[in-house]
């Protein structure tokens, strides 16, 4: 994350450049959530159960 940020600083965003749609910027963060330590996101350990959350 960090080297984007600094590229973007240095160069400017790139020409086709789009800002993220809601479900891309909620899963964004989850992910910052999860690693802050904040909100645990649920894990699978098989194939069952990983196809059971991607289902959600």
């Amino acid at each position: 994350m960090r080297i984007v940020v600094t590229t973007v600083a240095n160069n400017g965003l790139p020409q086709y450049y789009g800002f993220p749609n809601n479900q891309v910027a909620r899963s964004l963060t989850e992910v910052a959530d999860d690693l802050a330590g904040t909100t645990e996101l649920k894990s699978a350990t098989n194939k069952q159960d990983l196809e059971q959350l991607l289902n959600e």
